[in-house]
C-alpha cells in the first residue's frame, strides 16, 4: 500500500533580499550620516560595479552605536560576486572579497526588493 504524501499549507515561502547598486552607493553616502558602527568603506569605488541586484546573505537586528545603546537598525552581508565589478578595484576595501557587510536604518532595509525563493520539496 502506497503511503500519500501532504503538503500543509503552513506558509514556507521564503524570500531575499536584493540591494541594488544605487542602494549601495546611497548606504556609502549616508554613513557618516547615520554613524552605525559598519559602514561601507568610503574609498571602495561603487561605481566600478555593473548595475545588478545583490542578495541580502545575513541579516540581524541591531541596537548599539559606538558601544552605546541606540535605536533598533539592521546589519547586513551583501554578496558581491566577482563577475559584478565591470573595471578593477581595490577589493581589500570588503568584508572579504566576495562581501559587504554594513548597518542601514531600519527604514532603509525595509525598502529593499525582495524576490521569491523557489520552493524545495
Amino acid at each position: 500500500m502506497a503511503t500519500k504524501i501532504t503538503r500543509t499549507s503552513t506558509s514556507n515561502t521564503q524570500f531575499v533580499r536584493l540591494v541594488t547598486k544605487r542602494q549601495l552607493v546611497e548606504a556609502q553616502k549616508n554613513a557618516g550620516r547615520w554613524n552605525f558602527n559598519r559602514q561601507i568603506d568610503p574609498k571602495l569605488d561603487l561605481s566600478a560595479l555593473g548595475d545588478f541586484k545583490f542578495p541580502v546573505t545575513f541579516s540581524m537586528p541591531h541596537y548599539h552605536r559606538r558601544m552605546r545603546r541606540c535605536e533598533e537598525h539592521r546589519r547586513i552581508l551583501v554578496f558581491i560576486p566577482e563577475f559584478a565589478w565591470v573595471r578593477e578595484t581595490d577589493l581589500s576595501l570588503l568584508t572579504d572579497p566576495h562581501h559587504l557587510l554594513f548597518d542601514v536604518p531600519m527604514k532603509y532595509f525595509d525598502k529593499l526588493g525582495q524576490k521569491k525563493l523557489p520552493r524545495t520539496a
